[in-house]
């Protein structure tokens, strides 16, 4: 076997063992409105008189796997390419980095395909992969990955300009999967000022300019359209800039907390918005701004913590930081933050491993069972999906004061026919929170029946 292909087909092979058991997984949630009851996504024909409407790909996407059949499993099936592929595609971006930045210790391969695979087998991944409509992150993430590997072959290729066509349209690619891959020019300049600190900044940004340029074309085209301007104002109306701020506070602390100890996800939180600044949020404010100080200080002298910690802040900007969402916060926005901070443990891994007088087999052995035990508690997790009854009591288990989750178990009791179970579901979402009209509502059709 060439030694080149040996880390993403063990990559590949690694995605088809954890994830075999997401076939299982039902239908849930927001499926529901996104898919299964959404006729413009039944059809290519359906979905072409649609196309005037935001991630016109992701739809498409959907639209073909109805047409071949609409159960859940062509659906998981691709979902799981998706994922597998933006594994391969996460070890050849940071195998460039790597290696491509003037370093001679090959160890620092096994440092790309340690962080890959920790990254892919990460349990908080699985509501980008098992959870169908998390497809978005996940393609939006996949196609935003193969922009930038083409942009780092345009930069190597001696005619760069087939490249930097490629690189150019797949991003043009991740914006019609997800709007939140216009960070990607963001990500380009990163490369360039970590990968190439001595060319400056002003070749930095001229090489991250024809992705800039497209950026603001495409986000000029979407605020002219008349319906994705009253997306942005309804987005903007849901609370102020500073509430929005220190929730964004709670909701990264809570990201960060997910990330390293993945033992209770949950699909539904339960965040509630912030409505002041206080202690604990400053300091932790504080805490994300000494992040960015010490990612800045780091990018002569320490590349790869300037690289790791640069690429978390920059893609968790896009969950609540830049607009506020009616959910603050789901596990799914780690998908690309997470890559960073999996980045991050295999440069220290190896790090520590080099000081000890390890090799570095040592090291990457290490990280082979971490990830291994992340595999393990992301098959665990992928049982949760199995039906709407066992998401909803799982999310209830990490998080039981959450009235919204209390409703959602009663209607999938409701129409699982265990009516008792569902009455106690929305009595107590009501107990919870007694103005909760949709539980109120819930529970008098239940009881009219």
């Amino acid at each position: 076997m060439n030694r080149n292909l040996a880390p993403p087909l063990l990559l590949v092979a690694a995605v088809a063992l954890v994830y075999a058991n997401s076939f299982q997984g039902a239908f849930q949630f927001d499926d529901f409105n996104v898919i299964v009851d959404n006729s413009a996504v039944h059809s290519l024909t359906a979905w072409s008189q649609g196309l005037t409407g935001i991630r016109p790909l992701l739809k498409l996407t959907y639209a073909l796997n109805w047409s071949t059949g609409p159960g859940p499993w062509g659906f998981h099936l691709v979902n799981l390419a998706i994922h597998a592929t933006t594994a391969c595609l996460a070890y050849a971006l940071l195998r460039r980095f790597t290696l491509g930045g003037g370093e001679s210790d090959r160890s620092l391969d096994g440092v790309a395909f340690g962080a890959a695979l920790l990254w892919t087998l990460h349990p908080a991944l699985s509501e980008a992969v098992t959870y169908i409509c998390g497809r978005s992150t996940a393609l939006m993430a996949c196609l935003t990955l193969a922009s930038l590997v083409a942009h780092l072959r345009s930069r190597e290729a001696e005619r760069p300009g087939a490249w930097r066509a490629a690189s150019l349209l797949l991003f043009l690619l991740a914006v019609l999967a997800k709007e939140t891959a216009l960070t990607l020019p963001a990500a380009v300049l990163l490369l360039e000022a970590t990968l190439r600190p001595d060319q400056g900044l002003r070749a930095s940004l001229r090489a991250a300019a024809p992705h800039a340029l497209l950026a603001v074309s495409l986000a000029a085209g979407f605020l002219l359209h008349p319906g994705n301007r009253g997306l942005l104002d309804e987005s903007l109306a849901l609370r102020p800039p500073g509430a929005n701020l220190a929730s964004q506070v709670d909701a990264w602390t809570y990201l960060a907390s997910v990330w390293m100890w993945p033992a209770r996800l949950n699909i539904d939180p339960g965040l509630g918005f912030a409505g002041d600044w206080t202690a604990a949020r400053i300091l932790g404010g504080l805490g994300f701004l000494g992040l960015l100080a010490v990612a800045l200080l780091a990018l002569r002298r320490q590349r790869a913590l300037a690289f790791a910690l640069l690429w978390i802040l920059l893609h968790l900007l896009p969950t609540n930081s830049l607009l506020p969402r009616l959910d603050l916060v789901n596990e799914r926005q780690l998908y690309l933050p997470g890559l960073g901070l999996a980045f991050l443990l295999a440069t220290g891994t190896f790090a520590a491993a080099r000081r000890a007088g390890l090799p570095p087999l040592a090291a990457l052995g290490s990280l082979a069972l971490l990830a291994a035990a992340l595999g393990g508690l992301t098959m665990r997790r992928n049982v949760d999906y199995r039906s709407e009854t066992a998401l909803w009591t799982s999310s209830l288990r990490a998080n039981p004061a959450n009235p919204r989750a209390h409703n959602n178990l009663g209607w999938a009791q409701a129409l699982a026919g265990d009516r008792e179970g569902a009455r106690a579901s929305y009595r107590r979402a009501l107990e919870l929170d007694p103005d909760y009209a949709r539980a109120r509502a819930n529970l008098e059709a239940l009881e009219a029946h």
